[in-house]
């Protein structure tokens, strides 16, 4: 069958059955000055090669890196190159200089097709979202296509998009790229039988759909755009003002949930439990003007210091009351960092529970002393009834616990406590001294401070 004149100036680099186009292999030495549009089926450029092997490959791959830099040439002096986008995936070649050496190419890292950014997805479900000039265009075979990458990137203009479930995002799957004085048509493939008369169909609609789309270009004047009847402008008016206040509006709810997500990791105070409570009063203790660090492994959960005075913190989140176990920890947490406090060097280097608390003293910058007057304080942070609501919970401390705590040199602060130390503390940053010197100066639990109404509300 003889060529239409609009087919005669296009190209096919793949395969197709049909006599109405012309095809070639990308490394053949065809001249595409005579042509005007090129389809690029980029999946067959193995076809007719003889041996497959890495090493065969990499006898070729020149070429096909030439080639492409032809092709890209010939884009930019204003040409139209079709790609479908079907099979893309990296293939392995052995370069011939160093055959031993297995390298990797990939078409969508080097031009032209590495104006836009490709990733991996696959699906079915597309819709054409291109230019009226092909309104229709793509009916006759839009239920068989599909896609196996999403594409981005500046300049990209939308010829397909995913079909999605909601309208959160839009997924290109098929679009049109300003290339040099060309353009870059980059289509998803068909599923039809390579062999059918359907995918001849599919390649000889690709290879009119660029005259469809200069048609479409040229069809008005560029001055056009300057002129619009009273209404669109009245309405081109209203779009302009919304589009300001919705601005302003996202500007107000951004503000407003980065205030939201700023105090979000305080509820880890009186519900968290494990590592986040932890880091949760470590957070805390540092916006009151500690200077704190983790504990050794297995010891003291914090090691901390106002400047003048040392303390070493157990901090555990609980279902419960306080136990007498985290009484009995942190009493030992204590001896164990005055212990490290007056410590030898040869002490340090046959303990590594010492060698490790010396390193945490030296990351607060406490000095080692053999003052005797200068000893750790023992802080006992719990996060108690963290599962309970705070309408609904019971009392921090068993009798049982309340009175050796008494008599401790122990200052025993809740988790809710500490939260509403911090809340208030940032309404009067002057009372940040007074807090620190009150968790330094009592002995047993912190008195008040359990009024959590003042500064959360139940809804």
């Amino acid at each position: 069958m003889a060529k239409t004149p609009l087919l005669d100036r296009v190209l096919l680099f793949g395969s197709a059955f049909t006599d109405e186009l012309k095809c070639a292999n990308l490394q053949d030495d065809i001249n595409l000055e005579e042509y005007e549009t090129v389809i690029w089926q980029p999946a067959t450029w193995w076809v007719g090669l003889p041996d497959m092997s890495v090493r065969a490959i990499g006898q070729i791959i020149g070429s096909i890196e030439g080639r492409l830099k032809v092709l890209t040439h010939w884009v930019m002096a204003g040409n139209d190159l079709v790609v479908v986008l079907d099979r893309l995936s990296p293939f392995v070649y052995a370069p011939p200089i160093s055959p031993q050496d297995a390298e990797i190419f990939d078409f969508r890292r080097v031009p032209p097709l590495s104006a836009v950014d490709f990733d991996d997805v696959t699906g079915e479900r597309l819709r054409f979202a291109g230019p009226t000039s092909l309104s229709g265009f793509f009916d006759p075979w839009l239920d068989r296509l599909c896609y196996q990458e999403i594409i981005s990137g500046d300049h990209l203009a939308p010829l397909f998009t995913v079909s999605a479930a909601n309208n959160r995002s839009t997924q290109i799957v098929g679009g049109i790229v300003p290339y040099g004085k060309g353009k870059l048509i980059l289509v998803p493939p068909d599923n039809f039988d390579p062999r059918s008369k359907a995918r001849s169909n599919y390649l000889l609609g690709l290879a009119r759909m660029p005259a469809l789309l200069r048609q479409g270009t040229g069809e008005l004047p560029s001055w056009l755009g300057n002129f619009r009847t009273l209404q669109t402008s009245k309405a081109q008016q209203a779009i302009e003002q919304l589009s300001h206040q919705i601005a302003a509006a996202r500007a107000q709810i951004a503000a407003l949930e980065e205030e939201v997500s700023k105090d979000a990791w305080t509820q880890l105070l009186y519900a968290g439990t494990g590592e986040s409570f932890e880091n949760a009063v470590m957070r805390a203790l540092s916006e009151l003007g500690f200077t704190v660090v983790s504990g050794p492994n297995s010891r003291a959960d914090l090691v901390l210091t106002d400047g003048t005075r040392l303390a070493a913190a157990e901090a555990k989140g609980l279902e419960g009351s306080v136990k007498e176990l985290n009484l009995r920890q942190t009493e030992r947490w204590v001896t164990e960092v005055n212990h490290a406090l007056v410590s030898t060097e040869v002490e340090r280097r046959n303990d590594i529970d010492l060698h490790r608390y010396h390193e945490c003293l030296c990351q607060i910058g406490v000095a080692l002393r053999d003052d005797a007057d200068f000893e750790c304080k023992g802080l006992m942070i719990v996060g108690t009834f963290r599962k309970t609501p705070l309408d609904e919970r019971g009392t921090d401390y068993p009798d049982q616990l309340a009175r050796p705590l008494g008599r401790s040199r122990i200052c025993s602060v809740t988790g809710l406590q500490l939260f509403n130390i911090l809340m208030e503390s940032r309404d009067k940053p002057e009372l940040k001294t007074t807090f620190v010197d009150m968790l330094f100066e009592t002995n047993g639990p912190l008195q008040g401070w359990n009024d959590w109404a003042l500064f959360l509300s139940n809804s």
